[in-house]
């Protein structure tokens, strides 16, 4: 569904991506594994549209998107749930969900469907519909990011340090929704410097070094491997 090819991007003057490849098949979690400044964001930005592409190919179901403005992208079935949520903070959750109906907002009942399928895989959403989005907890926002994005019946879902700020149990929630998503036929690549929970849910993983992926395989072999224990993982084998 997605695949980057020798990819090389960055800002201004400095190049961030040095030749990164990578793919994500459909209905399949794939995450980026890296400390900070690795490149993960700048690879979610090269994908949603937020950062140009200075050589290699981005292709998404078939189509280049190189040439592809961010909302055109977000038209073709790329949804993103940014770190820091970015949510509308003195607006109900409702009308936060309803803002990423933007491809639906002529089709009454088709939003008011997603709107419910939304609600179903986050009830607490459902409880807390009228709250102003700024009154909820982290792992309450966490929720309704991604539940904006999907109201945009994404085929490809983008997320950038969803675990963030959140206690275990919601990590663990938030988490539980991507392979919810995952059964649903919803491809998810997930940047996260939580390693260890990012690659007990993700089917593979790549990680990211000063730009580079240096190494990609299965996550239950990432997850044995001796340099990803040592540097991700605190020494802990996932055993």
């Amino acid at each position: 569904m997605l695949e980057l090819e020798d990819v090389h991007a960055g800002y201004g003057g400095a190049e961030v991506l040095h030749g990164v490849s990578l793919r994500v098949d459909e209905g399949e979690i794939v995450t980026l594994v890296g400390s900070n400044g690795a490149g993960k964001t700048t690879t979610l930005g090269v994908i949603g549209g937020g950062v140009r592409v200075r050589a290699g190919c981005v292709r998404f179901a078939g189509v280049d998107l190189r040439r592809r403005r961010p909302e055109h992208r977000a038209g073709l079935g790329i949804g993103q749930v940014p770190e820091g949520r970015r949510l509308f903070p003195t607006l109900p959750v409702r009308d936060n969900l309803l803002l990423g109906a933007f491809a639906h907002r002529k089709k009454t009942k088709e939003t008011r469907a997603l709107l419910e399928e939304v609600l179903e895989l986050f009830p607490i959403l459902r409880e807390r519909e009228r709250a102003d989005a700024g009154t909820l907890s982290g792992g309450e926002a966490q929720q309704l990011a991604i539940g904006r994005a999907l109201m945009s019946r994404p085929r490809l879902i983008l997320l950038d340090e969803p675990s963030l700020g959140l206690a275990p149990r919601m990590v663990q929630r938030v988490f539980d929704a991507l392979s919810a998503l995952s059964a649903r036929g919803v491809a998810v690549l997930v940047a996260e410097q939580n390693a260890m929970q990012a690659l007990s849910t993700a089917e593979r993983g790549y990680v990211l070094e000063r730009g580079r992926v240096t190494m990609h395989d299965a996550a239950r072999v990432l997850r044995e491997e001796p340099q990803i224990v040592a540097t991700y993982l605190g020494g802990v084998t996932a055993a």
